[in-house]
């Protein structure tokens, strides 16, 4: 058998938006730059909840006076309706804006297994401009 050298391509940025908010899917490196791969997702607070709860159909109680309760756990909801993973660039100027009660309040992005476990499962919202990110801000999730 013989040995095939491996050739791996430098991420493309997939993104342009300015803010939205994202779960970090994974962590890339490439030539000493760190890149992350997102989901975009919607994070919605009470009335916005709510409404999208209603549209949905699939979180109330019909109470015996016939009355309609929707829940909407701890006061948000997320959505995620499009599965797609994007890729945006991170710099020598991505400010951070990360909570404590989640961890350490700096990243090593380019140690990927520790950033991770850092960084999986929690929302953030990312401001970019041209694929690259300008600020990324952990959102508090009770």
């Amino acid at each position: 058998m013989k040995n095939q050298n491996l050739v791996i391509a430098e991420p493309e940025v997939t993104m342009t938006i300015e803010e939205s908010y994202y779960y970090i899917t994974d962590i890339l490196n490439f030539n000493d730059t760190s890149y992350l791969e997102v989901d975009f997702i919607q994070f919605l607070t009470d009335q916005e909840a709510i409404k999208k709860v209603l549209r949905r159909n699939n979180d109330f109680d019909i109470e015996e006076n016939g009355d309609t309760t929707y829940y909407v756990p701890d006061g948000y909801l997320i959505v995620n309706e499009n599965p797609k993973i994007r890729t945006f660039q991170l710099t020598d100027s991505t400010s951070y804006e990360l909570l404590q009660f989640y961890g350490d309040t700096l990243i090593d992005f380019k140690d990927k297994n520790n950033a991770f476990k850092r960084v999986n499962h929690i929302p953030y919202v990312i401001v970019t401009e041209n694929g690259k990110v300008k600020k990324l801000t952990e959102i508090f999730i009770p």
